[in-house]
């Protein structure tokens, strides 16, 4: 059985892009697919978070590429890792580093719940960007800024003071506080880098960066007619 999900994380030096595109499943008794904890975007956070472009890939300017493929049990453990196009210089293992180092997915399930193991298969793309573009990568005042699902920066406001549900104590921590909010939303509109500062506690950034990715997709900030990554600030309202 195979169930593939075509992922491409773009790397160079300080750049970082991801898109998810569609899935297909060759075995129609599947009707749960696995999923990584969190979902695709958080997927998507966790291959730009950890994976790194070896040193000599990139002194030897090598980009491409590698195509992984590995199986996820009935446990959701991942296992069975290996490149099936390879394009060599250190981004052969560090691609299967990453894929190895994965928490455990949600399995896959047939119709009467029987969990199954699947095989799985994500293409990563390493990209060297020139030094202009590296050091040009994040943006914060631009014309075009980027849109949530849901509308303005008031409406995402809005909506996860809706979404998120904290417990007395939780509100008690922070009772008189505003929450500031600050994330990135990258050329292909996930959400990444979600945090806020250290005063308020870590449970609580969590529920509201959760909340915020969960929303999903963003409309990508433009600079130059080109989709770039973008800084995105807002706060919430004690």
């Amino acid at each position: 059985m195979k169930y593939i999900l075509c992922i491409l994380a773009i790397m160079g030096l300080l750049a970082h892009n991801i898109s998810a595109q569609s899935v297909s499943l060759d075995d129609a008794e599947i009707i749960q697919p696995p999923e990584f904890p969190g979902g695709t975007v958080a997927l998507s956070n966790y291959l730009i978070k950890y994976l790194k472009y070896p040193a000599i890939a990139r002194k030897n300017g090598v980009q491409g590429t590698v195509v992984t493929q590995f199986i996820i049990d009935t446990t959701g453990q991942v296992t069975d890792v290996v490149a099936v196009k390879k394009i060599g210089s250190g981004c052969d293992e560090e691609a299967i580093r990453v894929i190895k180092s994965m928490p455990k997915w949600k399995p896959a399930r047939r119709p009467n719940g029987q969990k199954v193991a699947i095989q799985y298969t994500i293409p990563v793309r390493f990209y060297l960007a020139d030094d202009d573009e590296a050091q040009t990568h994040w943006y914060k005042d631009i014309a075009v800024k980027p849109r949530s699902p849901v509308g303005d920066l008031a409406a995402v406001t809005d909506a996860l003071r809706q979404k998120v549900t904290l417990t007395k104590r939780e509100k008690k921590s922070i009772k008189g506080k505003k929450i500031p909010i600050s994330f990135a939303v990258s050329p292909t509109g996930a959400v990444l880098q979600c945090d806020a500062n250290s005063s308020i506690p870590r449970p609580i950034v969590d529920k509201y960066c959760a909340a915020l990715k969960a929303m999903g997709e963003w409309t990508p900030g433009q600079h130059n007619n080109q989709p770039v990554q973008t800084v995105v600030d807002l706060e919430i309202p004690k």
